[in-house]
């Protein structure tokens, strides 16, 4: 499961900047037993500084089976960022006592219930 995981960052972080792979067909993410089956949760902050919005998009349409979820005032690290102060946003990486943001925890109980 993790190298399965691990492909989809790579993916998103290196392969799909590059233009070297487009996201065009449906997304086999390969598990230790062969593809992911069952359904694939992308949380994505709308203030990450990292991975763009357009790219959670384009995973959570790679599959049929993947559930898109956009958060308005969470980043990267899915913590609580409410400003577009870049500044604020990357001293959050470092301050373990900032919350999640909301919906997190709801998003993730959600994916977790409907699984059983």
């Amino acid at each position: 499961m993790i190298r399965g995981l691990l492909s989809v960052v790579l993916y998103l972080s290196v392969i799909a900047p590059l233009g070297a792979e487009p996201l065009g067909r449906e997304l086999e993410v390969p598990g230790p037993l062969g593809p992911l089956e069952g359904t694939l949760l992308v949380l994505q902050g709308e203030r990450d500084l990292q991975v763009g919005r357009i790219d959670a998009e384009r995973l959570g349409n790679a599959t049929a089976n993947a559930r898109l979820v956009l958060l308005p005032d969470a980043n990267h690290l899915l913590k609580e960022v409410t400003t577009d102060d870049r500044a604020e946003n990357l001293d959050s990486f470092s301050n373990p006592n900032l919350p999640l943001a909301p919906g997190v925890i709801d998003s993730l109980s959600d994916f977790i219930g409907s699984a059983q």
